[in-house]
């Protein structure tokens, strides 16, 4: 009987020394998250590119270019929100792209514009050192009256990210758990298994 009690005195001072342990690991991941400098990413018209490389932010069926782009960029590794204010008549995309490699570049699909003349749109960089563009584009066939007209890119990190890290931190928690559960009472387990 005394064997039990000390046992299961024993088993509570470890569950709280994992439990101490799982608070301060959060404290710290937490700290060092609150420190990552802010993303904030803004390109005006003034900003705003032609795929030949000159300065542009409308498109219509009198260039041939194919589409206006930001400048190219580097974002670290985590979860953003792209917002772009735009006016369009006809068929256009927004697109997300490494730069880097044409064969896995896309990061986002194809966003299409809304009526309401601004997309919202996160996305996640999964690696750190690949430079993005962001690019509309319109309609391959373009009409007489079509054209796309880009006035605000605006990129910052998405609400959504830190609940992301959290998440996962979380999930390693109770993994840490499951596997500190087995190995305390892997003996119990045993008897129970035969």
């Amino acid at each position: 009987m005394l064997q039990k009690i000390k046992s299961r005195i024993s088993d509570k001072k470890f569950w709280v020394c994992i439990l101490i342990f799982e608070i301060c690991v959060c404290g710290v991941f937490c700290f060092r998250y609150s420190k990552k400098e802010p993303v904030e990413l803004n390109y005006t018209q003034d900003d705003l590119l032609y795929d030949s490389g000159e300065q542009g932010f409308y498109l219509d069926k009198s260039y041939e270019g194919k589409y206006i782009a930001s400048p190219m960029f580097m974002l670290p590794k985590g979860l953003y929100t792209l917002d772009v204010q735009y006016e369009c008549k006809g068929d256009a995309e927004v697109t997300i792209h490494h730069m880097d490699n044409p064969f896995d570049g896309d990061i986002s699909g194809d966003v299409a514009p809304s009526d309401s003349g601004e997309i919202s749109y996160d996305f996640e960089v999964k690696y750190n050192d690949r430079p993005i563009q962001i690019q509309g584009r319109s309609a391959q066939n373009m009409e007489e009256d079509e054209y796309l007209l880009i006035r605000n890119i605006h990129i910052v990190q998405a609400a959504s990210a830190f609940r992301n890290y959290l998440f996962q931190i979380v999930l390693v928690f109770i993994l840490i758990n499951v596997i500190a559960f087995l190995f305390i009472y892997r003996d119990k387990l045993s008897i129970i298994g035969t």
